[in-house]
């Protein structure tokens, strides 16, 4: 039999199965403690965001388990949060696999869909969503002392030439949406590996991080970042940003993979839709890339 523990907080709840916890327990043995949820609570000021978090040590994918909830829920979803120790089919950009052992990172997912009057201000919310998750990450890492992290346009967290995180809004067109989340926290990276080329704040910083304080950094910059102007989230975005004035090489197909048209190009900024502002190298032509179409990458060069 399956049994289930509810556990309750004055700030939230969280759901921890029998085999799940065990799993945990073990996993504390070895060396990767569990996610404090009291202590994550504690540093939350959020009104909404991650006061309700449910809490496995193994999901298929937060995202998939968020959007069965918004189905089920709608908007009373709002703010609702989802974590997992490890993801046996995590969900990346454009339907890639996203790596997530259960080596001591973040995967985390919530509902958004706030109470609006009209569709048209839904959708500016979601579209507003994409900006600020990169921003609230950046925000999150300084949180634990990690000052070099960048926002690598559309939506990656670096630190340096390394992947820090990555993020995904899926917006369901009528109701609100789910974002999902993955930081690197205390996994140790090859940072030979050109294949792989990823970093996590342990590393960075010189020591093990409290998820718990980098999660809820997380949560209480995105809420505050949330309630600004479109125009004032864009200037923060471009502030943390990593590409402006670099060059970068425009990928048409998946990073790496040739296109006849692909080109080389020098950043300059952005449009006030957040779309990335480059001026080819050959010709000098200005063009306006969208993150759904194309990908950047910075060249070796000027790494």
């Amino acid at each position: 039999m399956h049994w289930r523990k509810l556990a309750t907080t004055t700030t939230g709840w969280f759901l921890v199965g029998y085999a799940a916890a065990r799993k945990l327990w073990l996993s504390t043995m070895s060396g990767t403690p569990r996610f404090d949820v009291k202590a994550f609570h504690d540093q939350l000021t959020t009104s909404s965001l991650g006061r309700s978090l449910l809490y496995e040590e193994q999901m298929t994918s937060t995202m998939t388990v968020a959007q069965e909830v918004l189905k089920t829920e709608g908007r009373a979803a709002h703010g609702k949060g989802f974590l997992c120790e490890e993801q046996t089919a995590g969900i990346g950009r454009r339907g890639r696999d996203w790596r997530s052992a259960a080596n001591g990172n973040i995967y985390f997912s919530f509902i958004w869909a706030p109470t609006t009057d009209t569709t048209k201000e839904l959708m500016s919310s979601m579209f507003k969503l994409n900006f600020a998750i990169s921003i609230a990450t950046v925000k999150a890492a300084q949180a634990v002392g990690v000052e070099t992290a960048r926002i690598k346009w559309p939506n990656d967290v670096w630190i340096g030439t390394r992947k820090l995180s990555g993020m995904l809004v899926n917006f369901d067109g009528k109701t609100g949406g789910v974002a999902g989340v993955g930081i690197n926290v205390n996994e140790v990276f090859d940072t030979t590996d050109a294949q792989l080329p990823a970093v996590s704040l342990a590393q960075e910083s010189g020591e093990e991080v409290a998820r718990e304080t980098v999660l809820a950094a997380f949560c209480n910059s995105l809420e505050h970042i949330m309630t600004l102007p479109m125009h004032e989230v864009l200037n923060l975005y471009a502030e943390h940003d990593m590409l402006k004035g670099r060059t970068v090489r425009v990928y048409h197909r998946a990073r790496g993979e040739d296109d006849e048209k692909d080109y080389d190009a020098q950043v300059l900024g952005f449009t006030p839709s957040g779309n990335l502002l480059v001026k080819k190298c050959q010709g000098g032509e200005q063009v306006a890339l969208s993150g759904e179409e194309i990908s950047v990458r910075p060249q070796a060069s000027a790494e």
